[in-house]
């Protein structure tokens, strides 16, 4: 797990509660890496995200440029 990514996600969590949105927060997470980042540390984030409630995972992925 990556600590730092859990404590912002916590934040943004009680952010929203705080000012009363949390109905607005969907639990999504858009993930967006390039081919030089290794698997293993998008796994950490993966496990991260769903550890603190953040399950709906979106992956952003651009076509390669000939």
């Amino acid at each position: 797990m990556i600590e730092d990514l859990g404590t912002e996600l916590e934040s943004m969590r009680n952010n929203y509660k705080r000012m009363g949105m949390e109905n607005r927060l969907t639990g999504g997470v858009i993930v967006q890496a390039d081919q030089k980042v290794p698997f293993s540390i998008i796994k950490k984030v993966l496990l991260t995200c769903a550890t603190k409630g953040f399950t709906k995972i979106n992956y952003a992925v651009f076509e390669k440029k000939s």
